[in-house]
């Protein structure tokens, strides 16, 4: 009598299970959103632009540095100003190097004294092979002219005659190839020497910079009377008349939507209220990292006019079209 109420629990549980599992069932076989397709994510909207920060940069300019060290001793132009190509822009203080060309040009002036004679040796000698050739042949035709019936006498004085000439040719040939010798030696000393005069000259003309090209003195990083170290930029000049502008500003993120011939706008931090068209010339290969990520370089040529008063590395602010 006491199990009868335990297998009515039981069976009251086994039936409420087959419920459930009944709803269940009918909730994953046809129930509502039974087979339906999962959301789409909504498209990744590419930006019509990219804004980055760049620069000014002459088309042609040139970062200037004294190949030795030295003191300055002028500098005859100053910052701003233009100047023609050759102009001298910083001289530093070549006395000792002047002293070593003066005496290289010593030496190449007494080498050129001994060449000079020993040239005129080699022509000295040259004529006297050419009168000594002479004085053969001569003395052969008198030979021929000795008629078949002189006397042996005759014959053999005619005989030793071109034998006689014949050993003057053979001395004069002889000092000919000697003056030869001797002027070669000569030449090669001048050549020695007017190698190290040249050295020389090269060593003062590296105390000066000149303006490879016409431009404009953008900054001069000495003064007179200071002391200057190889390699250290000391003077830059640029062709003001043609500008580009660079960044490294571009993301990694966005630089596969930008394209080279893609249609750029260039505001000037200085000349805030002129926008600069332009176009995307070049997109840079090679990823720079800046603070963590990795951008790229992008340039911008302009396509309209640029203002005047531009400066190099003014900053800027680069608006590049990306959408199609």
């Amino acid at each position: 009598m006491g199990r009868r109420p335990i297998v009515v629990v039981a069976v009251a549980a086994v039936a409420i299970s087959a419920i459930v599992l009944v709803v269940l069932a009918s909730g994953i076989l046809g129930g509502p959103g039974a087979g339906a397709s999962p959301t789409p994510l909504p498209p990744v909207a590419v930006p019509d632009e990219v804004t980055v920060e760049g620069k000014a940069v002459p088309v042609r300019s040139v970062e200037m540095a004294f190949a030795v060290p030295g003191t300055v001793d002028e500098i005859p132009v100053e910052e701003g100003e233009d100047v023609a190509a050759g102009a001298v822009l910083v001289r530093l203080d070549a006395e000792v190097a002047e002293a070593e060309l003066g005496a290289a040009q010593a030496v190449v002036d007494a080498a050129t004294a001994r060449a000079e004679q020993a040239a005129a040796a080699v022509r000295g000698a040259e004529a006297g092979v050419d009168q000594a050739d002479a004085s053969l042949r001569g003395a052969q035709a008198a030979e021929d002219q000795v008629p078949s019936g002189a006397s042996a006498a005759a014959k053999r004085q005619a005989a030793a005659q071109v034998d006689a000439a014949a050993a003057a040719l053979a001395a004069a040939q002889a000092q000919l190839e000697s003056t030869q010798a001797a002027g070669r030696a000569a030449d090669a000393d001048l050549a020695r020497a007017e190698a190290a005069r040249d050295a020389a000259q090269l060593a003062v003309d590296r105390h000066t910079l000149e303006a490879p090209f016409a431009g404009t003195v953008a900054s001069i990083d000495t003064e007179a009377g200071g002391s200057v170290s190889p390699g250290i930029v000391v003077v830059r000049l640029a062709d003001t008349g043609s500008w580009t502008f660079e960044t490294v500003e571009v993301d990694e993120a966005v630089v596969g939507d930008v394209v080279v011939g893609a249609a750029a706008t260039v505001r000037l931090d200085g000349l805030p209220d002129v926008d600069i068209p332009g176009t995307v010339t070049r997109v840079g290969a090679y990823g720079y990292e800046l603070q963590g990520d990795v951008r790229f370089t992008v340039t911008v040529e302009p396509t309209g006019e640029v203002p005047d008063g531009i400066r190099w590395n003014m900053t800027a602010t680069i608006r590049i079209a990306t959408g199609d």
